[in-house]
């Protein structure tokens, strides 16, 4: 695609933003021949591979429709090698008494042991609905990852409590205890009351 826009418009900045960590996605040396620069969202990559650094990003028009909570929490995502944390997770929280819903999809080989678990994509209108009928979003970032990722800025957005394993968030502006739940740093016992404290606090 890079090259076929190359091709059409010579003169024209190509910027490629990658939306993921390098390590999944499109490697970088199929850029090696195209004049086009290279960002990320990861501060990390950015540094690694000397790439340029632009932060996450969403839209201000996109709305939730008004619905009763039908789950504590919502996750949506690919696998990307972390479905068995994904499931344990999905195991403390129902010893927990929290309800949750996983939508999980596969990225790359099936493992066989989870196929009842894999479900297909859904479209983002379906996510928002989810969104809108849950308490709290979960984030769970790969391992080494290091950019903010979207569902922050959907909780930001929408009002939502945010769970999430990303311990630097608590360098972010909008970090807020009462607002965000660190897991491996909070203590997981504490997240039913974290859940049922139902006022945000300001950002």
């Amino acid at each position: 695609m890079v090259k076929f826009i190359r091709r059409k418009n010579p003169d024209v900045r190509i910027i490629v933003w990658y939306w993921n960590p390098v390590d999944k996605c499109v490697g970088l040396d199929q850029f090696s021949d195209v004049d086009c620069e290279i960002w990320s969202f990861d501060e990390e990559d950015c540094a690694r591979y000397g790439l340029k650094y632009n932060t996450q990003y969403y839209f201000n028009n996109v709305s939730l429709k008004t619905i009763q909570d039908k789950f504590d929490v919502f996750f949506v995502g690919g696998d990307k090698g972390r479905i068995k944390d994904l499931v344990d997770i999905k195991q403390k929280f129902d010893n927990l008494g929290i309800s949750s819903y996983f939508h999980i999809t596969p990225t790359g080989r099936k493992h066989e042991v989870y196929k009842e678990i894999y479900k297909e994509r859904i479209s983002y209108t379906k996510v928002l609905d989810y969104i809108s009928e849950s308490k709290a979003i979960l984030d769970y970032i790969s391992e080494k990852q290091s950019g903010l990722t979207l569902r922050p800025l959907e909780a930001l957005f929408f009002r939502k409590k945010l769970i999430t394993n990303d311990k630097t968030i608590v360098n972010r502006d909008f970090y807020r205890k009462e607002n965000i739940f660190i897991l491996g740093k909070d203590d997981i016992e504490n997240l039913p009351q974290f859940l049922n404290t139902c006022k945000l606090a300001k950002r």
